[in-house]
C-alpha cells in the first residue's frame, strides 16, 4: 500500500495505491492524520484510482476519518474510485455520506 498526499489550495489530496485491508489500515490512518495535522485544509479528497482492494477495515478507516474530519468542519470526498472499489462503496452505503467529485 502506497499513500501519497498533495495540498492544492484548501484541498488535501490523498492518493491510495494498492490494497486497503486490516494489515495496513492503521498505517494508512496514521499517514492521513499526519497529513491533516500539517495542513490547514477545508477538504480532503481521497483519490482511489489505483486502489484495487478494500475490505471492512478500509470501510471502518474511512468512516473513522469522516467522523473526525466532520468535527473540524473538513469535508471528505472520493475521487476516481476504481471499478472494484466503486462496488464496495455502493454496497457499504458510503456514497450516501461521502460524495464523489
Amino acid at each position: 500500500m502506497l499513500v501519497n498526499s498533495e495540498i492544492v489550495g484548501d484541498n488535501l489530496y490523498i492518493f491510495l495505491n494498492g490494497e486497503l485491508d486490516h494489515s495496513v489500515a492503521e498505517i494508512v490512518k496514521k499517514e492521513m492524520d499526519k497529513s491533516i495535522s500539517q495542513a490547514n485544509v477545508k477538504n480532503v479528497i481521497l483519490n482511489l484510482r489505483y486502489l484495487n482492494f478494500m475490505d471492512s477495515a478500509g470501510i471502518g478507516l474511512i468512516m473513522s476519518c469522516y467522523k473526525k474530519f466532520k468535527k473540524y468542519s473538513i469535508k471528505l470526498f472520493f475521487d476516481q474510485p476504481s471499478s472494484a472499489i466503486d462496488k464496495v462503496l455502493k454496497v457499504s452505503g458510503l456514497y450516501s455520506i461521502i460524495p464523489v467529485i
